[in-house]
């Protein structure tokens, strides 16, 4: 008795549905990919069309987090490719740094891509203060910035005070001169006889 379940039109339409959905789920991933990584780029002071390339948006990853660009290499290499990911994830570790983010959200990017951008992408941007510290700057810009006072946007030290050596630094205010410790002295050596006052030691 043949199977009436076995219909081969009913299976391939099956077949259709289901391929057509996942081609909807993933063209919607990849577009939402796209809108968040792009904002997380421009954050980073990078180009946002470049979230919407494949490997050259693991590119800029690579170069945001401080890993050699070379290292993608390993991702399309059978076995070498746990070496590829492991660097991948360290890059994602140290963008997620900059953010002020710890390991938590390094996992987060590892297993949930798509929500880690999306974290990323609403949080206003990174810490500049914490992008210095990693030695993280705009691309093409020194990441050099005046770390005390006196500086570049940094207040002078206070009138009075000698400015330590270094560049940014404005000339050091003098100290006030302790030459005229009294009226009069100025017309007379440090100690000597004051004018309408009697010599010391005179009788009065």
């Amino acid at each position: 008795m043949p199977d009436q379940y076995a219909d081969p039109t009913a299976a391939l339409a099956a077949a259709a549905v289901l391929l057509v959905v996942e081609l909807v789920v993933a063209a919607a991933i990849y577009v939402w990919i796209g809108l968040t990584l792009g904002r997380v780029f421009r954050q980073l002071g990078g180009d946002g069309w470049k979230a919407w390339v494949p490997i050259l948006n693991l590119l800029e990853i690579f170069r945001f987090g401080g890993i050699p660009a070379w290292n993608i290499a390993f991702l399309f290499v059978p076995v070498a490719n746990i070496w590829g990911y492991v660097q991948l994830v360290i890059a994602l570790h140290r963008i997620n740094l900059q953010y002020g983010r710890g390991a938590g959200s390094t996992v987060l990017a590892a297993l949930l891509f798509p929500v880690w951008t999306t974290v990323l992408a609403a949080s206003g941007g990174p810490d500049p203060e914490r992008r210095r510290l990693a030695g993280f700057g705009a691309p093409g810009a020194s990441v050099a910035a005046a770390p005390y006072p006196g500086a570049a946007g940094y207040p002078a030290p206070a009138a009075g005070y000698p400015a330590p050596a270094g560049a940014g630094y404005p000339a050091p205010t003098p100290a006030p001169s302790l030459a005229t410790p009294y009226p009069g002295a100025a017309s007379a050596p440090f100690g000597g006889p004051v004018p309408g006052r009697p010599p010391q030691g005179a009788p009065l």
